[in-house]
């Protein structure tokens, strides 16, 4: 099967997505599926085209292209992804997430139809018409990675619910064992990148609120 793989970001840039992806795309690669990925630039992924464990890596000013209302640029942009589409002939369309890269194909998808599978991983914006809204109606199958993903998507998008379902992210255990940590003074430790939909904020003020009794 040919896959036409749409991420915002990939890898060297570090994410959860991008991570997701470079774990994702091997073990397919590996049962014989070909893989073409397009994204946008990152801050490490400078390569407009590279290849990461033999699968080639396309990627686009899409982000800068839309921010700055370049006119030209996105013209040529979209004639660029139109040729890339009609040239790998995908078999399905694998949109993960969505970003800047999901209005570009948008715009060419009638250039080669194909069925479509959009991840929720993040649910940013409120308005189903918006490019988020329009993902979700136009895709064939739509898997959300958590439950609240699903009941997000499900709520801007109502009819989403007959074509979705909940597919839990994965990744390897580590080899090191855990071991306990001391309580004594209380400790908040706490991964993610620093942005308002990780809700570090919500922790700082739990964890306020549940010091004094401790």
């Amino acid at each position: 099967m040919r896959i036409l793989y749409w991420t915002p970001y990939f890898l060297p840039d570090i994410g959860g997505v991008e991570v997701l992806s470079g774990r994702l795309i091997p073990e397919l690669a590996a049962r014989g599926h070909e893989f073409l990925v397009i994204a946008s630039y990152g801050d490490q992924g400078r390569e407009m085209v590279s290849e990461f464990t033999g699968v080639t890596v396309r990627r686009m000013n899409f982000e800068a292209t839309l921010y700055q209302k370049d006119i030209k640029r996105m013209t040529g942009i979209l004639r660029d992804v139109a040729a890339l589409k009609q040239a790998f002939r995908p078999d399905i369309i694998h949109l993960n997430t969505y970003g800047a890269g999901a209005f570009f194909h948008e715009r060419t998808r009638a250039q080669w139809p194909a069925p479509e599978l959009f991840v929720v991983h993040s649910l940013l914006g409120n308005e189903s018409n918006s490019v988020l809204g329009r993902s979700l109606r136009a895709a064939d199958q739509v898997v959300a990675v958590s439950q609240a993903m699903f009941e997000g998507a499900c709520q801007l998008v109502p009819e989403v619910r007959a074509k979705a379902t909940v597919i839990l992210n994965g990744l390897p255990m580590p080899d090191i064992a855990p071991t306990p940590l001391g309580f004594d003074p209380p400790r908040l430790l706490a991964f993610g990148r620093v942005v308002s939909d990780k809700g570090f904020d919500l922790a700082l003020r739990a964890f306020a609120q549940a010091l004094p009794g401790i």
